[in-house]
């Protein structure tokens, strides 16, 4: 089996025996994300930025490299196809595979999980350019220069979107397994230099329609957090209610209204759960800075009754956090959720938003 065909059946191998084994990698999942969660301060997320803007100026750095040599200009248009096809395929499978973010705000604000955009463009472009290797001489030193810098922009990618609460760990290693794939596959196709290329392309049209207009045929993939029983929607007049402290209520998002808080302490009195509660769920994002909207950082800490979750820092976005209370610390009934706020100076300094720190609805994990 020549290297095109290897690596396509190694990586959509990689992705089948991955999809498979999500239900027992999902543990994982979970340590990762909450360990981030509590770990992450401001600082570390704005690495997070950092990260993907490496990526971006390493694949600058390998197309700019590749054109020191003047590879011809089909080498290039193939690279082109071969990465503007995947990210097509990509937002296909987006909708194909229905798999919650960390981040579990509804689809139509941050997407589905799996494949992450970036991390499987990312890997694509990588992917893509290095193929050019092969239509001109390159010196030991220089593809090693070159394989060094994909390397990089693919894990500085993978971190971004891990350190930003966007992924699941599993979600970063399914999106490079399918991209090696992806381009494998594209080789392959290529040398086999097929009869009638276009039915290839009828056939994908055909697929690609079948997946959006057919949601019967979409796949639904395991998450740490699955659905989830909702406590609290401040849609509802009786759940605004509920909040105690300096709160204002009713400015919307495309998900619904969103509770404010406007002080650095506010409380929730939580309705009684219909099974017995095993975590709480919260969507949330913090206030912004100035009139550019700057990311501001807030450090949240709440309290389940008696029980206090290490602080949580929030820097930008929606977000979903996910808090785990022991058995011991849930009432019976009257259980009170509250929250206490540090806000660093140059965000006290110019708030642009409606408050300190924005709700949008507070979900239990049951054990029903």
């Amino acid at each position: 089996m020549s290297g095109s065909p290897r690596q396509a059946l190694l990586g959509f191998t990689g992705l089948l025996t991955v999809l498979g084994a999500l239900p027992w990698l999902t543990r994982v999942d979970d340590v990762v994300y909450r360990w981030l969660q509590f770990e992450r301060d401001c600082e570390f997320a704005r690495l997070g930025g950092l990260s993907g803007r490496i990526a971006a100026v390493a694949l600058l750095a390998i197309a700019v490299l590749l054109y020191r040599r003047k590879p011809p200009l089909r080498a290039w248009l193939r690279a082109a196809g071969m990465a503007a096809s995947g990210a097509g395929m990509v937002e296909l499978l987006k909708i194909f595979f229905d798999r919650l973010r960390p981040n579990q705000l509804p689809a139509e604000l941050v997407g589905n999980a799996l494949p992450s955009g970036h991390v499987t463009s990312t890997t694509l472009i990588a992917l893509a350019l290095w193929t050019i290797t092969r239509s001109a001489r390159y010196g030991p030193l220089e593809r090693s220069l070159l394989l060094a810098l994909a390397v990089a922009a693919v894990l500085s990618q993978s971190l971004s979107r891990l350190v930003f609460g966007a992924h699941w760990p599993t979600d970063v290693l399914g999106s490079v397994l399918l991209a090696i794939g992806w381009i494998g596959a594209w080789e392959a196709l290529i040398a086999a230099k097929p009869a009638r290329p276009w039915r290839w392309v009828v056939l994908a049209v055909v697929i690609a329609a079948m997946i959006v207009t057919v949601p019967a045929l979409r796949i639904p993939l395991s998450t740490p957090y699955e659905g989830g029983e909702t406590a609290v929607d401040f849609d509802r007049a009786e759940d605004q209610a509920r909040t105690r402290g300096d709160w204002r209520h009713g400015d919307r998002e495309p998900a619904g209204t969103v509770a404010w808080l406007r002080a650095t302490e506010g409380a929730i009195t939580l309705p009684d759960p219909s099974s017995p509660a095993e975590g709480i769920d919260i969507a949330l994002r913090p206030t912004a800075r100035g009139a550019d909207r700057l990311p501001g950082c807030v450090v949240a800490t709440f309290t389940v009754n008696d029980w206090t979750a290490p602080p949580i820092s929030l820097l930008t976005g929606w977000r979903e956090i996910h808090l785990r209370p022991p058995a011991a610390a849930w009432r019976d009934r009257g259980n009170e959720l509250r929250v206490a706020l540090e806000i660093d100076a140059e965000t006290r300094a110019e708030p642009s938003d409606f408050g300190w720190l924005g709700l949008l609805g507070i979900r239990y994990q049951t054990e029903g």
